[in-house]
């Protein structure tokens, strides 16, 4: 059972991110805004966009611009929550698009999804074989070509594998992202025990190499760099 003493410390932490990130997250949007050009009162798909806190933290933009924002996730327990925000909802099956038409949606907007949409989760703790990120990588390329594919227009955002700070576990990327699948898993089994952020090792890191492959049909792909490192990795089709 974790103390009373780490709960209050990944409280305060989780605040404190939750603080620094409005501003990146403002930076986001408005660089989507400028590149995708949503039109007022057409669709804004959020893929995967849990309980829908990017554009509400950002509502004043979303009735500035008239947006219509619309948030798809496989969780229902987020959707509700989405839905209680006064957003509309759209639920998804996991990693699967296929039931869903040719540009079927104006916008797609895809905010650090696309690096966790790898193998079940079911699978994710005990697989451990060094091929994860090769087999990751195959779903994330059907992924995206299920995105360029319902979407006339898309911005799709996620972190970048070469940022020396990892996201997901607020530690050194060389420490918590090993090339060691098997290393990487025990590492961040250690990190739920004793670290203040808790992770789970579904994702799979991108570069820009990488981003374009996935995405062969962008308009741009490029890197948002903080104090010179490429933090995050930006596809858009606008």
């Amino acid at each position: 059972m974790m103390s009373g003493f780490k709960k209050i410390v990944r409280g305060n932490a989780s605040r404190f991110y939750q603080h620094i990130s409005r501003g990146w997250k403002r930076k986001r949007f408005i660089q989507f805004l400028d590149l995708v050009k949503p039109e007022p009162g057409k669709v804004v798909l959020d893929l995967g966009g849990g309980s829908g806190s990017f554009f509400y933290d950002n509502f004043d933009l979303v009735q500035k611009y008239g947006l219509r924002v619309v948030i798809a996730d496989i969780s229902s327990q987020d959707l509700l929550k989405a839905e209680s925000r006064g957003f509309e909802t759209y639920q998804l099956r996991e990693n699967s698009f296929e039931h869903i038409v040719d540009d079927r949606f104006d916008t797609i907007f895809c905010n650090s999804v696309i690096e966790h949409v790898t193998l079940p989760k079911s699978e994710i703790w005990d697989y451990t074989a060094d091929d994860f990120y090769e087999k990751a990588f195959e779903v994330q390329k059907d992924f995206a070509a299920d995105i360029e594919r319902v979407a006339k227009k898309y911005f799709v955002q996620t972190p970048c594998i070469d940022f020396p700070l990892e996201s997901h576990s607020w530690l050194p990327t060389f420490y918590s992202y090993p090339k060691s699948r098997a290393l990487h898993v025990a590492r961040l089994e250690m990190i739920l025990k004793y670290w203040i952020k808790r992770t789970s090792p579904d994702f799979n890191l991108l570069d820009e190499v990488q981003m374009r492959t996935l995405f062969p049909c962008a308009d741009g792909v490029f890197c948002n760099r903080v104090l010179g490192f490429s933090k995050e990795l930006i596809a858009y089709r606008g």
